[in-house]
Parts: C-alpha cells; sequence; structure tokens
C-alpha cells in the first residue's frame, strides 16, 4: 500500500494522482467523498488546484455541514444539516491526538461532550446517520471493524476483547453504545457514559512520569528524534520498491529525515527562483476570535472582528507602503510567482517586519449562503501551491511563507 500521508499530501493535488494509483498497485479507485465539517475548498490550499485536481475527481460527493459552505457550493451533491456541539455525543474531547498533552503537575481529567438541547429543525449527528447509513446498506460489521481498527490510532491502543464492537453483527450498536464502550474500555466499567452524564468530568493523580510525556519519546526534553531517521529509511525502501526512483514526481529528498533539527530553504527563499519584483513576503496570522473558516458567519464574532482594526486587512509597514503609494484603506492584489493573486484592503502598522504582508486566517470567504462572511477579509491560501516543490518531505506541510508582488487594484 502507498504511504498514506505522502499519497494524500502530494498526489491528490497532481492532475494524474488517480493514473499513480496503477503504480502503487491500489487496487481501486475512490468514487465517493463523505466531508464531515470541512471545507477543503478553503483550508488546503490554492482553491482551484483544490477543486479540479482532487474534489471534482470524486463521482459522488455528500457532507455533514451546519452551513453551506464554499465545499458544499462547489461540489457536494447532497448536503446533510449535521448537530452542533450542543446537540451531540463526543467521547474522546479531551483526547489531544495532534498536540502533546498539557504540561504540569495537576491531576489528569477526561469530559465528553453531551446534548444540552435537543437538535434544532431536521439536524442529526453525523456518526448517527453514519450508522445508520451502513445498517440500510448491510455494511454494519464493516463499519464496526473499521471503528475497532481506528481506536488504536486516535486513543492510545486497541481496546480490548470486552468492549470491542460485535464484528459478527450480533449486536446492533448504537452511537451511545459507541461511546460508553469506549469509556469503560479507557478508563473502568465505573466510569461509563452514565456516569460522566451525571458527574461532567472525572480525574485521577498524575504520575510524576506523565508530567512530561511525549508522543514516541520518554524524556522531558525530546531533541534526538531517531524514529525520524528509521521512518526515512522504511518509506525510502518501499517507495523504491514501487519503482519510485530520482526524476519521479514523487521522489523525495530523503536526506532531511535526521534526528537533529535542521533547516532547509524553501522557494520563497532561494532568490533565484524568485524575480526582483516579487520583493514581499506575506504569512498569515490566526485571530483569536475565529477558528479557521468555521466562524466568520457568526454575527457576535464578525462584530468583534470589525473591532479589531487588522483582522480583515492585509497588514502592512507604514514605511514600505509610503514607498511603494499605498495609503491606509487602499484596495491592492497580492500576486505570488505562479501568477494565483488575492484582493484586500491595506491597514498600515509598525507592528510588522517591512516588507512583509500579514493576512488572517481563513477569511475571504465567497458563497452566497455566508451573507455575513462573504467578501470579508483575504483568502490568503489561494497563494499557497500545492505541488511537490512546496511541500517539506519531513513535516509534509507547504510552504506557507510566499514570496509576492503587491500592487492598487
Amino acid at each position: 500500500m502507498f504511504p498514506t500521508s505522502i499519497y494524500n499530501a502530494i498526489t491528490i493535488m497532481d492532475p494524474k494522482w488517480f493514473d499513480m494509483l496503477e503504480q502503487f498497485k491500489i487496487p481501486y479507485r475512490p468514487e465517493i467523498m463523505i466531508n464531515f465539517g470541512s471545507n477543503s475548498v478553503m483550508t488546503m490550499g490554492n482553491a482551484e488546484v483544490v477543486t479540479e485536481n482532487f474534489l471534482k475527481k470524486f463521482n459522488f460527493i455528500f457532507s455533514f455541514q451546519l452551513y453551506i459552505t464554499e465545499f458544499e457550493d462547489a461540489v457536494a451533491d447532497i448536503i446533510l444539516p449535521d448537530t452542533c456541539y450542543l446537540e451531540r455525543f463526543t467521547p474522546a474531547v479531551s483526547f489531544p491526538s495532534t498536540f502533546s498533552h498539557p504540561q504540569g503537575e495537576d491531576d489528569w481529567g477526561w469530559t465528553v461532550r453531551q446534548p444540552v438541547v435537543q437538535p434544532l429543525y431536521e439536524r442529526r449527528d453525523f456518526n448517527v446517520v453514519m450508522l445508520d447509513i451502513c445498517k440500510r446498506l448491510g455494511i454494519a460489521h464493516k463499519y464496526y471493524k473499521g471503528l475497532n481498527d481506528t481506536v488504536p490510532m486516535r486513543y492510545g491502543g486497541p481496546m480490548s476483547d470486552k468492549y470491542k464492537l460485535k464484528e459478527d453483527g450480533s449486536v446492533d450498536h448504537t452511537w451511545e453504545d459507541i461511546c460508553d464502550r469506549l469509556l469503560k474500555d479507557r478508563f473502568g466499567d465505573e466510569h461509563g457514559l452514565d456516569y460522566i452524564k451525571e458527574k461532567g468530568v472525572f480525574t485521577w493523580p498524575r504520575k510524576k512520569e506523565d508530567v512530561y510525556w511525549k508522543w514516541f519519546n520518554p524524556v522531558r526534553v525530546p531533541v534526538y528524534f531517531e524514529y525520524f531517521i528509521d521512518g526515512g529509511e522504511k518509506i525510502s525502501k518501499l517507495m523504491k520498491s514501487y519503482g519510485v526512483g530520482e526524476g519521479h514526481p514523487l521522489d523525495l529528498d530523503w536526506t532531511r529525515f535526521k534526528a537533529l533539527a535542521d533547516w532547509y530553504p524553501c522557494p520563497s527563499h532561494i532568490e533565484e527562483k524568485n524575480p526582483p519584483e516579487f520583493d514581499m513576503y506575506t504569512f498569515y496570522w490566526r485571530s483569536v476570535i475565529h477558528c479557521n473558516s468555521l466562524t466568520q458567519q457568526n454575527p457576535l464574532l464578525d462584530e468583534m472582528s470589525h473591532e479589531d482594526p487588522y483582522v480583515y486587512a492585509i497588514q502592512m509597514h507604514k514605511d514600505t507602503a509610503k514607498e511603494k503609494g499605498i495609503a491606509e484603506g487602499d484596495w491592492v492584489w497580492i500576486e505570488n510567482t505562479a501568477g494565483h493573486r488575492v484582493k484586500g484592503w491595506v491597514a498600515l502598522t509598525d507592528g510588522i517586519e517591512p516588507y512583509h504582508l500579514a493576512i488572517a486566517a481563513v477569511a475571504g470567504h465567497w458563497t452566497d449562503y455566508q451573507p455575513i462572511a462573504k467578501g470579508k477579509g483575504t483568502f490568503f491560501n489561494d497563494l499557497v501551491e500545492m505541488d511537490k516543490d512546496h511541500t517539506d518531505p519531513l513535516t509534509l506541510n507547504q510552504d506557507i511563507c510566499c514570496r509576492v508582488k503587491i500592487y492598487p487594484v
């Protein structure tokens, strides 16, 4: 099987990514996409590249969403109204699957998300709907297996046989039953869903060795990441077995898989790759008011954003703006070396490095279904190129420090 992380990060943005499946001996072609609470048209990179090279390759897309976003507007065939966080059960909101656990010597704690109001209108929890769909299709046993197989990756190890979902179809599991089984398996029979519904949270003492807990490295301050070396060797060997050699679109710089941190210049920092007129760097920052692209439609948060002079603006240093003949409030184009450009208005400040531009992410909505958010802010991600040259082979992160030129609208 082709390494999933590389496959997702690079190949799906190549116009021929479906053709690559044959090379990597993947015996199926994705036909249906199920989307939950995500707006990948806006959050992955350049919207046109993502839409044309990835999303439109699927024959059918259905999406669970609180409200219609650019994703549903552009590519979804069916939109199912999902519940909000106050209307659903989620058994693992405390588990940081992306980040390390919090530091310090306070007790461990665990909470669940549970409904405090009944779902409005026709909204249903996507977890419940997915269970219903699988049962109607007669594949519930496969879905149970998928959940069983996912738990070790997401929640720290396999479930015991006592609480595993029954893949033989002998039990008709509900979503609440699944939540209850996961909690009991992790925290004991006494800490199931009924207990935490009543108590809201439970805690237990933290051991000293837990205070500085980190992924893969049981040390206080990790410095030497030996698993990067091991991982690079395994992936390189696997790629070569599929014929990925020098010159192949997916051939990576395997020397970057090192145990000690190092710095490699991305295209934005290599002068010969940037014509002289592209003399500005632009980067994005996150406003504490907003969460990714999800919250600009919220009337209260939108009102708060207007009280901050920079949330919906392109921040530019006063001296650089004067040099380029740009004044406070002027509308400008920002264009990268690939010819992709975004539009916005300028807010001047002394609190930024000269020849740098700062844009709050992820604004600039354009769908008519979000009238509050539409047209406010600048869509930074259209400047992010989705290709191998702009992808770090070690982390698979995109180059988001873009080299650009700025000029009046």
